[in-house]
């Protein structure tokens, strides 16, 4: 998919995106591993090429909710602003807007959904329905496992 066709899909959702530098992505998803995955540093140090960062969730290292349930609590959060950000370094991370969270199952990529305070996240995976989506708040990651 290129980045055209991500934002356009996006759009065709009734979100307004704009897309972010390279940059302000890669600072975005440091933000989102110190609030999501922080108490797990053996993990991220370890990661092996091919690792995803909701491995996370999908290994159970970290709490979070999956699937239906997932997606029952991510359509209840409030989105006025979020960002989506995307695995796959070719496509750009986007600010978005919008009443309603969009549902991106369809498009079958890593993509890590989040507002700007970083409180929650929705995690869309190339792996559904096998694997994911996973929702997550941050003070859940206090809980020891």
């Amino acid at each position: 998919m290129s980045a055209e066709e991500f934002i356009s899909h996006i759009q065709q959702l009734g979100i307004s995106a704009a897309e972010i530098g390279q940059q302000e992505k890669y600072q975005l998803r440091q933000q989102w591993r110190a609030a999501f995955a922080n108490h797990l540093r053996t993990y991220l140090s370890r990661r092996k090429s091919g690792d995803r960062d909701w491995h996370v969730f999908g290994t159970k290292q970290a709490v979070c909710r999956d699937g239906a349930t997932a997606l029952g609590l991510y359509a209840r959060t409030q989105v006025p602003d979020i960002f989506i950000l995307p695995e796959d370094d070719a496509l750009p991370g986007l600010r978005c807007t919008g009443t309603i969270p969009p549902d991106l199952s369809s498009l079958q990529l890593d993509l890590y959904v989040s507002p700007p305070d970083f409180t929650w996240t929705m995690v869309f995976t190339h792996e559904q329905p096998w694997r994911g989506p996973y929702f997550a708040r941050r003070e859940w990651q206090r809980i020891k496992l």
